[in-house]
């Protein structure tokens, strides 16, 4: 079982309308609720990118004891055969100052938007403000530390978090040409 992680406590509050995170992955195995990455004041407040144990991605950041984003997307991530098969380019962008909702908080996996949600609460306001990192709270990659932690079992690589920045999945990654498959952009 995975044991490691990486932490980082920020000096100062992120940016509080928009993000980016981006992750390449290949799971080691289907169960439990390995976490990406994690962030944790209390259950009034947090930001949660894992996979949950149905093997479906989920995006959560809960601020004031309410949902402010909850993509969960239908998709099921469950192949642990190979690594170019299963990388998955996960970019999760927020940007509260677009007008229409679902574009306000967005999946894409290798290269793709996720469309369908088994559930989908976007930022219920334009230009809604929220705490994605807070000063002085640690941020991990990997576990969700505590009295039940969660360690992700797999590979992480190129691993990116742009504060105050949204890009879209084509500046992590891009399809190569001869065999069509999606692969990193080593220098996004």
């Amino acid at each position: 079982m995975a044991t490691t992680y990486l932490t980082r406590t920020p000096s100062s509050a992120s940016a509080t309308q928009k993000a980016t995170f981006s992750f390449w992955v290949k799971k080691a195995n289907t169960g439990g609720t390995p976490n990406l990455f994690r962030m944790y004041t209390g259950s009034t407040q947090y930001v949660r990118i894992r996979f949950e144990a149905s093997n479906k991605l989920s995006f959560i950041i809960i601020n004031s004891d309410s949902y402010v984003v909850q993509l969960i997307t239908t998709q099921i991530f469950r192949d642990t055969s190979a690594w170019y098969h299963i990388v998955y380019n996960i970019v999760v962008a927020m940007d509260t100052t677009q007008a229409t909702a679902s574009n306000r908080a967005k999946i894409y996996v290798n290269g793709e938007k996720i469309t369908a949600y088994d559930t989908a609460n976007y930022p219920p306001t334009r230009n809604a403000t929220i705490n994605v990192t807070p000063a002085g709270t640690a941020n991990h990659i990997g576990t969700q530390v505590g009295n039940s932690p969660s360690f992700f079992e797999g590979v992480m690589s190129h691993v990116h978090f742009t504060d105050g920045y949204v890009y879209e999945a084509s500046s992590f990654g891009s399809t190569d040409s001869t065999t069509g498959q999606w692969k990193i952009n080593t220098s996004p």
